[in-house]
């Protein structure tokens, strides 16, 4: 009987206990860890920063791509699309004050070994980051999308956003290819102001000290942002200027944004039909994966948009000039003197000598000891150097040997026009071994959609005079007796989804004084373009250091209205 009593004692204690408590916290409200698209969200976590990773899956060539964290199968994640975020601590290092490991692969959801990539990830502690592939991507000519093995680029965020009462504002380049890209802010901190976003450096990730470091400021309100990119196609076979220009997008100050480029611009820009669709921007407000959305393009241009500027560029045709120089007195690659330079006051057009290569021990048909083997695409970029943008105004335009200033080659004078492109031709003189003539052309800068606008040029030394026709040697002409040193006006040609087959032969014949093959280009409406016929007819002598001179063939795009009426320049025709 006394132990009954004993515990209703003690539970009647119980009793009174249980009450004080619940008034002593009636009025507390407890805080927890919010959900949303992070593991965590503030201060009243374990850390400031949350250890944590998402996948953005930039993969152009696949519609979704398998996401396996530490050897398990996690999701599917969907093309241009995040993932969900995973912690980056790991069962075996708990600790957020040091670096965690994680096995991150990536592959086809049906085909596992297909677009398959691997990497071993040391995360800093207490720091969110971005995980997503990148590639080479690949040439139409000599591969095959299957081939492309992406590689796994990790990249820090910054989830808390500056406190410094601006916009951070980065741009990530993920798409295939290796390109020279940028974006721009307008405005950025006033009217007529803008601001230079070059694209991140994911090779330099190690030595990122804070997710801060990798954005640039403005001040908030509605911008208009830029895509600027210029490259080569595969191969180095031609170069492309693109810009896209987007609908106004609202930043706020005090948020962190990624501005992400996805896509192949390469195959995009590839003659018809198009190998790849035409790529995507989308921007995001770091930590909040859910806000990512596409950016809306306005416009799409190309060369030939207003400018202040006079755009010129350099095609070198003067095979006569002496070769590649050699000053023995001086050591190594020091004097050897490959360059010839057009100097237009303070700016330099620079080209490379023919032939552009050093002596070889296999001179093939060349006795002098110096043999032409470039390919394609390295003689182009040799003889047809990019535009440079020049101040209107007149000029003295003295063709020099680079490095040495001297000896000059040719001198005139020209007056340069705002908003115009020009092209500067050294034209070869077979009676000269020192000197050389040149012109000068204004390049079409209004492409019509309705129209293939051709001009074709003859700077080959023995050929005077051509016709170019389409179809066959006999068929119907484009361009009739070209003479020598001289261009045609642009030809209007009624566009056509089929690749024209191309023949040059001798004015007012059917012979073909070189060609052995069609040369093939696309009519595409919306573009203006010319044909650069160049090098030595074979069996031609002329008077300067013998040389393997052959013929050379080549197309420039001088201005297309949009995307779709882009062509790559390229070589039409190369015997090497």
């Amino acid at each position: 009987m006394k132990s009954i009593l004993q515990r209703l004692s003690r539970l009647s204690s119980y009793t009174v206990i249980v009450p004080i408590f619940m008034m002593l916290f009636a009025g507390v409200h407890l805080t927890g860890c919010k959900k949303d698209g992070r593991l965590f969200t503030h201060v009243d976590s374990v850390a400031a920063v949350p250890p944590q990773f998402h996948f953005f899956n930039a993969f152009t060539y696949d519609t979704a791509l398998t996401l396996s964290v530490d050897g398990l199968p996690r999701e599917n994640v969907k093309l241009n699309t995040f993932s969900k975020y995973y912690s980056t601590l790991t069962a075996f290092n708990p600790n957020a004050q040091q670096p965690s490991s994680k096995l991150i692969v990536t592959y086809n959801p049906r085909i596992n070994s297909l677009f398959r990539s691997m990497a071993t990830i040391a995360f800093k502690p207490n720091t969110s980051y971005m995980v997503f592939p990148v590639s080479q991507g690949y040439d139409v000519n000599n591969g095959t999308k299957a081939s492309v093995v992406p590689s796994l680029v990790y990249y820090p965020e910054e989830v808390y956003h500056p406190g410094n009462g601006y916009s951070a504002v980065r741009f990530l380049n993920l798409m295939s290819g290796y390109n020279s890209s940028s974006i721009t802010v307008t405005p950025n901190t006033g009217a007529g102001t803008n601001l230079t976003i070059p694209q991140a450096r994911f090779d330099y990730v190690n030595d990122i000290k804070t997710p801060s470091e990798t954005y640039s400021t403005t001040k908030g309100g509605n911008k208009v942002l830029a895509f600027n990119m210029s490259g080569y196609g595969y191969n180095n076979t031609g170069q492309y200027n693109i810009r896209f220009t987007f609908l106004p997008v609202p930043l706020e100050d005090g948020k962190s944004y990624s501005v992400i480029a996805t896509g192949d611009m390469k195959n995009f820009l590839t003659p018809a039909p198009t190998i790849e669709p035409q790529p995507q921007f989308f921007i995001v407000e770091d930590g909040h994966p859910e806000s990512l959305e596409e950016l809306a393009i306005s416009t799409v241009t190309f060369p030939g948009n207003s400018s202040t500027m006079a755009e010129v560029r350099l095609v070198h045709g003067a095979y006569n000039l002496p070769n590649i120089i050699f000053d023995p007195t001086v050591p190594g690659s020091q004097g050897v003197y490959t360059g010839i330079n057009v100097q237009l006051n303070q700016a330099t057009l620079a080209a490379q000598r023919w032939p552009i290569v050093y002596p070889s021990t296999s001179p093939e048909e060349d006795t002098t000891g110096v043999y032409d083997w470039n390919p394609p695409s390295m003689a182009a970029n040799a003889r047809f150097p990019f535009p440079v943008q020049i101040s209107p105004g007149s000029y003295k335009a003295s063709t020099l040997a680079a490095r040495t200033f001297s000896p000059t080659y040719n001198v005139f004078n020209y007056d340069f026009q705002e908003n115009l492109s020009y092209t500067i031709c050294l034209v070869p003189r077979n009676d000269s071994k020192t000197q050389c003539n040149s012109f000068v052309m204004q390049n079409d800068r209004t492409p019509d959609p309705a129209f293939f606008k051709l001009r074709v040029i003859n700077l080959m030394g023995g050929l005077a005079a051509f016709d170019l026709h389409t179809g066959s040697p006999s068929g119907p002409v484009i361009a009739a007796g070209v003479p020598f040193g001289q261009a045609t006006d642009y030809q209007q040609i009624n566009p056509t989804l089929v690749t024209q087959d191309l023949y040059i032969t001798d004015a007012g014949k059917t012979t073909l004084p070189f060609q052995t093959a069609a040369m093939k280009l696309p009519f595409k409406g919306g573009n203006s373009g010319t044909i650069y016929v160049m090098g030595l007819l074979p069996g031609t002598r002329y008077t300067g250091e013998p040389k393997p001179i052959k013929p050379f063939v080549h197309f420039i795009s001088d201005a297309y209205a949009t995307s779709s009426s882009y062509t790559n320049n390229t070589t039409l025709y190369y015997k090497y």
